[in-house]
């Protein structure tokens, strides 16, 4: 077994909300910032993963985690160390294409990790002994001729009984069927069936039924369900519709990966969630069916989501008892919050995290909420934890080589007195910090004594606290801890080193956006036996974390000035901010200050944290006023306006608007649109506008009762949701 990965810095709390058409905010759901989980080494940043799952494989009451290895075909099994680290326990190697990696309990004694390999034709599983490891020699099984004609290619797997025989059976998807394998305990699975259609995922639709049921989502929109009779042959099609009325349309478009099964009312039914999206509009819905508890489903409530989610998955992240949905985007992920009736809040968390394809959910680090593995990545859910601030001090700032220093930790939270660990951590290596100590806290202090090697240089050490199940973790500032061999012989990358005493960049600031009377400011040290003069360049740059990594951070101003700085003494020095580079998306930053001098560079860290909201327009609008005839017959000529008041609810200014106008019999769908009207003027975030609409006559309508029902796009393709005025008549 692999040694414990490396510490990796905890960086500061981050809550980003974004503000939808509701403008509600998700201000008591926080995470920490994402940190990377090292699986292989140094080579972990060139590895990809998908299908991370989670489960308890060695029997210690902690939850575990595995994920398919797509770069290498292994599956990588993780065992949590109790401190949010974890220990690369095995990789265990995989067919060709392998996916739909699942963790079930085929047989008594452990676990399993079943998954398909596609491109093989075969469906595989590692049985687990339940305390220490997977058997290292795989069940492979294939699939019979009687079952398809030609060559399988699975793609989804799931465990459920199908046959109430008590056993797991395997439930296998393939583009055109739904194939069966029946557990036949220590007989290994040896029968295979098979029904025409495919597999998204299982569930028991039925309440009084002791059997698995299945779904499966169609591109038109509808989501097939099998109803299972209690035999393995008896899977009967029934089908209800994600996309209700005529908002199903040849462009609506569901995903595999996309259906999940819960309860969002709270009823003991099984509901079922999915995404359907228009590519034509960019637009998406979360499409929620709630079961009835026979097998049906009621008509779909849709929540209007941003455009682009690739899949969903369920969780419980609040105190509420709801479940909740994630739903996985390519670059960030949202959480919605359900409300325990089937619907959920139109306000979103936005988890910044990339390569968005699979979630795993559990309580990670046993504090009672639901935390995050997406792929490699861990968020620690600390909603409901007080937050706490962490310092750090040295009973020398400069030791000689080969000596020992003493640290000490101070955590303070508000209403008590922190417990837990700190750990304090030498991060002077950059993307090689080094655990020096770990000690227990007492009173809210922590100290400790550690070497800091023969090796002339300086040393950044920070105190991490590890949070316990009321109080939230944090990071200290940097300290800086020299090794010398001398007093006064500079051993230091410079002899000028920046501390960053104050900055005034707004707390919520969208990046590009150009800042007034922003800056940071800087004490510099001279803390040698000479003194300093000469030109040097002060770099500022915006960092996730307190250590600089330049190959990575954002600049966002440099200065070059003559400084004269005499031994042991200090100078303070302003530098401008006057905008945020627009690559600056979206998540919670640190200003760093670096100096560059004859002598080298050094680099100062402010505690304080700014936000970078990411660019986002959200249109909305409102009929103000129609002066349309109540009664109005087919070629009857008009002098009608509308007036619609069109508001940007985004933090960027947009423009160049369409607004299409239909005639349509339900005032929340609009029809086809037969009066498209250009509007150029510029909308400023928080701003509306008005736009009158002249109306001469209407397309011709068959005799009945209508709406007028505008619709608002911008050049990005940002889509307002329809409003309405009326009902007017048609007469024959």
């Amino acid at each position: 077994m692999n040694k414990p990965a490396s510490r990796r810095q905890r960086r500061p709390l981050f809550s980003v909300a974004e503000q939808l058409e509701s403008r509600a905010y998700l201000s008591a759901l926080t995470f920490a910032a994402p940190v990377t989980i090292p699986i292989n080494g140094a080579s972990t940043a060139t590895q990809a993963y998908t299908s991370a799952v989670t489960g308890d494989f060695n029997g210690d009451g902690k939850p575990d985690f595995a994920v398919i290895n797509t770069t290498n075909n292994t599956v990588d099994v993780m065992l949590n160390n109790g401190n949010d680290t974890f220990t690369l326990s095995q990789q265990l190697p995989t067919g060709r294409q392998p996916g739909s990696l699942q963790v079930a309990a085929l047989s008594t004694g452990g676990v399993n990790l079943l998954f398909v390999n596609s491109l093989d034709g075969t469906v595989e599983y590692y049985s687990g002994n339940g305390t220490s490891a997977f058997n290292t020699t795989p069940t492979i099984l294939r699939f019979a001729n009687s079952v398809a004609s030609g060559p399988v290619t699975p793609d989804t797997v799931r465990a459920a009984d199908v046959n109430g025989d008590g056993l797991p059976d395997l439930i296998i998807g393939t583009p055109s069927a739904i194939i069966t394998f029946i557990n036949a305990g220590t007989s290994g699975f040896n029968h295979e069936l098979a029904v025409a259609g495919g597999l998204s995922e299982v569930g028991t639709f039925v309440n009084a039924s002791t059997v698995t049921d299945a779904a499966h989502v169609l591109l038109n929109g509808q989501v097939q369900i099998y109803l299972n009779a209690g035999s393995a042959l008896a899977l009967n099609a029934s089908s209800t519709d994600a996309v209700p009325g005529s908002l199903a349309n040849s462009t609506a478009y569901l995903s595999d990966e996309q259906l999940v099964v819960g309860d969002f009312n709270n009823d003991g039914n099984a509901d079922l969630a999915t995404i359907i999206s228009d590519s034509q509009t960019n637009t998406s819905f979360i499409s929620v069916m709630l079961g009835n508890g026979d097998g049906t489903f009621a008509t779909a409530q849709l929540t209007p989501i941003p455009f682009g989610a690739t899949a969903l998955a369920v969780g419980s992240f609040t105190s509420s008892g709801n479940q909740d949905l994630l739903a996985l985007y390519s670059d960030h992920s949202d959480i919605f919050t359900g409300k325990g009736d089937g619907t959920f809040t139109d306000a979103r968390l936005v988890l910044p995290v990339t390569n968005w394809s699979s979630a795993a959910i559990a309580d990670f680090n046993g504090d009672g909420t639901s935390d995050v593995i997406v792929n490699n990545t861990l968020l620690i859910n600390t909603t409901g934890l007080a937050p706490t601030t962490s310092s750090i001090s040295s009973t020398a700032p400069i030791i000689a080589p080969g000596t020992r220093v003493t640290l000490k930790a101070a955590i303070a939270g508000r209403g008590g007195v922190p417990t837990g660990t700190v750990e304090f951590v030498d991060e002077t290596t950059p993307g090689s910090p080094k655990v020096l100590a770990t000690t227990t806290l007492r009173g809210g202090k922590a100290v400790a004594a550690a070497g800091l090697g023969g090796v002339l240089e300086v040393h950044r050490i920070v105190a991490e606290y590890s949070g316990d199940t009321k109080f939230a973790p944090s990071t200290s500032p940097v300290l800086l801890e020299s090794v010398e061999k001398n007093a006064g012989i500079p051993i230091g990358p410079t002899i000028l080193t920046p501390t960053v005493i104050k900055e005034t960049v707004p707390a919520l600031t969208p990046a590009s956006t150009k800042l007034t009377n922003a800056s940071v400011t800087i004490k510099l040290t001279n803390s040698t036996g000479t003194d300093a003069s000469g030109q040097v360049t002060f770099n500022v740059y915006a960092a996730p974390t307190t250590t600089l990594d330049t190959s990575v951070d954002t600049l966002v101003a440099s200065i070059k000035k003559s400084e004269t700085v005499k031994h042991t003494k200090t100078t303070t020095l302003s530098i401008p901010i006057k905008t945020l580079p627009p690559n600056l998306i979206g998540g919670s930053f640190h200003l760093i200050v670096q100096t560059v001098d004859p002598a080298g560079s050094a680099a100062g860290a402010s505690t304080q944290i700014f936000s970078v909201a990411a660019p986002f327009i959200s249109l909305s609008e409102r009929v103000a006023s129609l002066n349309l005839p109540a009664t109005v017959t087919n070629g009857e000529k008009l002098h009608s306006t509308l007036k619609l008041i069109v508001t940007n609810g985004g933090n960027i200014t947009n423009d160049d608007l369409t607004v299409d106008l239909s005639a349509s019999s339900d005032s929340t769908l609009p029809g086809p649109s037969f009066l498209p009207v250009k509007n150029h003027t510029k909308i400023a975030p928080g701003k509306s506008i008005s736009i009158s609409i002249p109306i001469k006559n209407l397309p011709t309508l068959a005799a009945g009762s209508y709406f007028l029902v505008a619709q608002t796009t911008d050049a990005n393709e940002v889509v307002t949701l329809a409003s309405a005025a009326g009902p007017f008549t048609v007469s024959a």
